[in-house]
């Protein structure tokens, strides 16, 4: 006969399992949103911070056209705040995948494995966010 019984100690500790794991699922989805976003957001700002000091090497691979370059930072900086604050993600989503295609493209990212792999993971995340983060209180689907 034990003193405790060794059962409903163990159904105490999956039950609270449980409940741990539920309380940061309900978390998850605004991490994703909040990283993904400071994703576009941190380089978008060194872009706009480099062209206006003189240049940045993403000019180069735009074919030197500079007006292009600006848009691009620009857009990251814009779709990549929206998704940190959390206002119209599945909007600020599409454009920040395009850019991410554009960028496997003009990068010949398919040549270095790592590369892709991680412009590839930040497409999915993309995705993640665009399909199924409810965390937005102003989208309204």
């Amino acid at each position: 006969m034990y003193l405790i019984d060794i059962s409903s100690i163990k159904r105490y500790l999956q039950m609270k399992k449980k409940k741990k794991s539920t309380k940061y699922k309900a978390l998850a989805p605004y991490l994703l949103r909040i990283m993904v976003g400071l994703l576009f957001l941190g380089p978008g700002l060194m872009k706009i911070k480099a062209l206006s000091g003189g240049g940045h090497p993403v000019v180069g691979m735009l074919g030197g056209i500079v007006a292009l370059a600006w848009i691009l930072a620009i857009v990251e900086v814009l779709a990549g705040g929206m998704l940190v604050a959390g206002y119209k993600q599945s909007l600020a989503t599409i454009p920040l995948a395009v850019i991410l295609i554009g960028a496997i493209i003009l990068t010949k990212a398919w040549s270095d494995p790592m590369s892709l792999l991680w412009h590839l993971v930040g497409i999915a995340a993309l995705f993640q966010v665009y399909t199924a983060c409810p965390c937005c209180p102003f989208d309204k689907k």
